[in-house]
């Protein structure tokens, strides 16, 4: 069931950065990420699909959290969203340490798919445990029913 959102976001990144990729299991910091979430939007044209992963790494005397995105049928010509953030957060005990909203509205209205598209790294120096959480913020234009909320489920504990 769709929620209504009550606040808007403060902070805002465009993520038009190009593919950097992740941390591989051979490299020598842990990380964890979450199993990849998958969400179906119902949008003109054809529906438009978007999957979501989420990690935590340790990096220094840090953690970092950041989101991959990919996507299906966006717009290439036709506009689907009037908003599309993902909000990726750096949590311990549930309380946010740090937070990134990255701007994925432009990526999809004009591009047809793309995969493993990043949303941070965001990072912060508090000690363990920590998570990567997020949360999607998003309005299919021309439904006039305004912006929806898109929980994602974090990563375990690292």
């Amino acid at each position: 069931m769709k929620s209504r959102l009550v606040s808007a976001a403060a902070v805002s990144a465009l993520a038009l950065t190009p593919v950097i990729g992740f941390a591989s299991p051979a490299s020598a910091a842990p990380f964890k990420c979450s199993v990849t979430q998958s969400k179906t939007f119902p949008t003109r044209g054809s529906d438009t699909k978007i999957d979501i992963y989420l990690c935590v790494e340790k990096v220094g005397s840090g953690y970092t959290a950041k989101a991959g995105v990919s996507y299906t049928n966006g717009g290439g010509s036709i506009n689907k969203f009037d908003k599309l953030e993902v909000h990726v957060r750096l949590e311990r005990y549930d309380v946010a340490q740090a937070g990134l909203v990255c701007n994925f509205f432009p990526i999809v209205n004009f591009g047809v798919s793309g995969d493993n598209i990043p949303c941070g790294p965001i990072g912060d120096t508090t000690t363990s445990p920590v998570t990567a959480d997020g949360t999607v913020i998003y309005n299919i234009d021309g439904d006039n029913e305004g912006d929806f909320r898109w929980e994602l489920t974090g990563s375990p504990s690292l």
